[in-house]
Formats: structure tokens, sequence, C-alpha cells
């Protein structure tokens, strides 16, 4: 069973908004994301083919980066910043 986890992000300009991230159970699966400001909602997947394609681009391996990324998901510590480039 997967684990979904809310998180609270509040921009430099006080917007709002809450991120819902559905944390597979198998890493193969990737991380499925919703995103709202309370008016308008966005979804979307960051898969498991985008995240093996990041990990090679920044050389690391797959759960390395698998776990970086889960914990800037679900900010498990607000004093580290993540920054994801396309």
């Amino acid at each position: 069973m997967s684990k979904k986890v809310l998180s609270k992000i509040t921009t430099v300009g006080s917007q709002q908004f809450f991120l819902l991230t559905t944390i597979p159970v198998d890493k193969e699966d990737g991380f499925n994301l919703l995103l709202t400001d309370g008016q308008s909602t966005w979804t979307g997947t960051f898969s498991a083919d985008n995240m093996d394609k990041q990990r090679k681009r920044l050389k690391m391996d797959f759960t390395s980066y698998f776990n970086q990324t889960e914990k800037a998901f679900i900010r498990d510590d607000d004093d580290v910043n993540f920054e994801y480039s396309g």
C-alpha cells in the first residue's frame, strides 16, 4: 500500500499551496502528485523513467535520488531546500 503525505507550501509572496504526494511501495511506480491553491488543482506523475534520467544527469544512484526526491516532496526538513530543473 502506498503512503500519502500532505505538505503545505508557502511562497515568498505568502501564497499558499498544498501538495499531496503519493509515495509508492515499489520505487518503479514513481510519485503521483496533486497540487492545489484552494481554487485550482494540478495533477501529475514523476515517473521512475523521469527519475532515472535525472539521476543519471546528476550521477546519482537510483535509490539515493528516489530518497532525496521523496524528502523534497514531503518537506520532511524545513531547513533544506530542493530545486529541480527540467
